[in-house]
């Protein structure tokens, strides 16, 4: 093997271990193909009847950083409408509703953004309790993810580009 061959071995080993590396240590892009820029802000307040599965998202979606401009309050409110409920549960659909208000204060001049969005999605409830949960709580985690990205382009909207 000569030197020039053996220098791009070890290069393209050295590349891939570092590749190894990152990957390992759990190191995630920002920017993802078709995904959106994460938001920066100081405070990530939220509340609500969906507040666990909310904030796990937007934790995903938002970094926390101590010079942020922005800080950001969320108060989510979650209903559950049974439809065409009859004896049997033959049929049965339940649409599950989200609201998400939020507010978002810059630190730098006090004020204030506020917004809502609501976001809804129907399921077919099984006949068995069992399923019944499974599929409400697999509509609550695509409800969520549809409005957190929801939250995130809003957000987008109001902040003032750098």
């Amino acid at each position: 093997m000569s030197l020039l061959n053996l220098k791009a071995y070890i290069s393209r080993l050295v590349a891939v271990g570092g590749a190894l590396a990152i990957v390992a240590c759990g190191f995630t892009p920002i920017y993802k193909e078709g995904a959106l820029p994460k938001v920066a802000v100081y405070r990530l307040d939220v509340t609500g009847n969906s507040a666990g599965q909310l904030r796990e998202r937007l934790d995903q979606q938002i970094n926390l950083q101590d010079d942020a401009i922005f800080g950001l309050s969320v108060h989510a409110v979650e209903n559950i409408y049974e439809e065409n409920i009859d004896d049997k549960r033959e049929g049965a659909r339940e649409t599950m509703h989200l609201t998400l208000t939020y507010e978002l204060t810059n630190r730098e001049d006090g004020s204030v953004k506020k917004g809502q969005l609501s976001q809804d999605i129907s399921y077919t409830a099984p006949e068995s309790e069992l399923d019944a949960r499974f599929e409400q709580d697999r509509a609550r985690i695509n409800l969520v993810r549809s409005a957190t990205t929801r939250l995130q382009q809003a957000i987008l909207q109001i902040r003032p580009q750098k």
